[in-house]
C-alpha cells in the first residue's frame, strides 16, 4: 500500500524574489516547521517537511515520474537526498506493475518497521498519480504565492511532467 496525503490546513509564506531554483522557492512558499505531507508505505506513516523535504525532494519526485512516463519497462535507483527523507528505492517498472523496494535510512517514521517491510509493488498510473498529488501541490503554492518558470530555472521540468502524467492517467 502507498499513499499521500497533504497538509491541511497549511500556511503559505511570501515570495523571495531572489529564489532562482524550485527548491528554495518551496522553502519560501512552505514556511511552517509544522507543515507535512504524510507519506502511506504498507499501512506505516513517514512525514516529509513541507518547507525541507519536499524542497530537496521535489526535483527526484519529477525525475521517478519521468522514467515512469516513457512508457517501457524501466529498473532505477533513486537516492532522497534529505538528512529527513534519506531512503534508497530501487524501482522496477515491468508493464503495468511497479515495484519498490526502499532501504530507509533516516526519515520521520518508525525505519526498523519500514525496513522490515520494504516493498510496495502499485498500478503505474496509480504510483505516478500519487507522486503527481505531491506535485501539483507543490505547484499549486509556487503559483499562488506568484513564482513564475521565468523566475524558477527548474520549475518548467515540474509543470512539463504534471501535463504528460494527466496524458498518461487517461
Amino acid at each position: 500500500m502507498f499513499d499521500i496525503i497533504l497538509p491541511s490546513p497549511f500556511v503559505l509564506g511570501v515570495k523571495d524574489p531572489e529564489d532562482g531554483r524550485l527548491g528554495c522557492a518551496i522553502e519560501a512558499v512552505f514556511p511552517s516547521l509544522d507543515d507535512y505531507i504524510t507519506m502511506v508505505w504498507n499501512e506505516m506513516p513517514i512525514y516529509l517537511s513541507c518547507r525541507y523535504d519536499v524542497s530537496i525532494v521535489a526535483n527526484d519526485i519529477v525525475r521517478i515520474v519521468n522514467e515512469l512516463l516513457k512508457g517501457y519497462d524501466v529498473d532505477f535507483q533513486n537516492s532522497w537526498p534529505s538528512n529527513t527523507f534519506y531512503a534508497i528505492w530501487n524501482i522496477v517498472s515491468c508493464g503495468e506493475k511497479v515495484t519498490i523496494v526502499a532501504d530507509w535510512i533516516n526519515v520521520f517514521g518508525d525505519e526498523d518497521a519500514l525496513n522490515e517491510k520494504n516493498e510496495v509493488a502499485i498500478d503505474k498510473k496509480e504510483l505516478i498519480h500519487k507522486l503527481c498529488i505531491i506535485l501539483n501541490f507543490v505547484s499549486q503554492g509556487v503559483d499562488k504565492v506568484g513564482y513564475t518558470t521565468n523566475e524558477l530555472e527548474d520549475y518548467h521540468n515540474l509543470l512539463d511532467v504534471l501535463i504528460r502524467a494527466r496524458g498518461f492517467s487517461n
